[in-house]
């Protein structure tokens, strides 16, 4: 019998298989353990704000607990309707995870994981992270090129800033909600002036309802985009657009006309 209580395939006394007590230890952990996250003032534990899945680490440098990684890929890649990968692949994928790359596609690790070793990281919904504050009006964070050990802040980007400690520099603490549902990555926001096509421009951000433009600690917060569909000048004085945010990048969508 092992550690956690499984015993190793054969025959046992008793007339159960050793499947079938594997399977009743695997139920009896599943019921203790939210047993045990409770208490008489509620749970004492709550679950988990993100998406976790095992990803195996391919850079030749650990990461810490709260690091990052960029996705590579899966690691046991499925083939047909049978075989080893295919049912790793079924029953629990596992990500290749790389040095991260502005832009791509990203994983916060949980827990520490060594070089080559495999750990739990967050794939997507609400999690800590460290943060390289470059201007403290960003919102949002995106991979950092060649660095395990933070995000980076921006005026676009895959995660959505939703708290971090006051200041720039490297090493912030902060709240980051990423893998957002789809339309969580439009936004409402005013330009003035001629856009040309081809061209970027400063957009203030303003609340969808389009009651006031959004502050942040210095001001109205402004963000980059590119105008890649035709030269327009609106209204005197500012006019509407909407933006998308396409791989970090963020795109004008439809503007306001005279």
């Amino acid at each position: 019998m092992s550690d956690n209580g499984r015993i190793r395939p054969g025959p046992i006394r008793g007339q159960i298989s050793a499947r079938a007590w594997n399977r009743a230890v695997e139920a009896a952990n599943i019921v203790l353990g939210d047993q045990n996250s409770q208490s008489a003032d509620g749970p004492s534990s709550a679950r988990p704000s993100y998406s976790e899945v095992l990803v195996k680490n391919t850079t030749t440098g650990a990461v810490n607990r709260w690091g990052v990684m960029a996705i590579g890929g899966v690691v046991f890649t499925p083939s047909g309707t049978t075989g080893g990968a295919t049912r790793q692949f079924q029953d629990r994928p596992m990500l290749s995870g790389g040095l991260p790359t502005g832009g791509r596609s990203f994983v916060v690790a949980v827990e520490p994981i060594k070089a080559g070793g495999v750990g739990r990281c967050a794939v997507a919904g609400l999690v800590q992270a460290k943060i390289n504050v470059a201007a403290e009006s960003d919102t949002f964070a995106t991979a950092k090129d060649g660095d395990l050990t933070q995000l980076t802040s921006a005026a676009s980007g895959e995660a959505e800033i939703v708290w971090k400690e006051s200041g720039t520099g490297t090493g912030k603490w902060a709240l980051v909600r990423f893998g957002s549902p789809p339309g969580a990555g439009i936004r409402l926001g005013k330009v003035s002036g001629t856009w040309s096509k081809g061209a970027t421009a400063s957009v203030t951000h303003w609340k969808g309802d389009g009651s006031a433009a959004v502050s942040g600690t210095s001001g109205p917060v402004t963000f980059t985009a590119v105008n890649r569909a035709q030269t327009i000048t609106g209204p005197s004085g500012g006019y509407w657009v909407g933006v998308e945010s396409i791989d970090g990048t963020w795109h004008l969508e439809w503007a306001e006309c005279n």
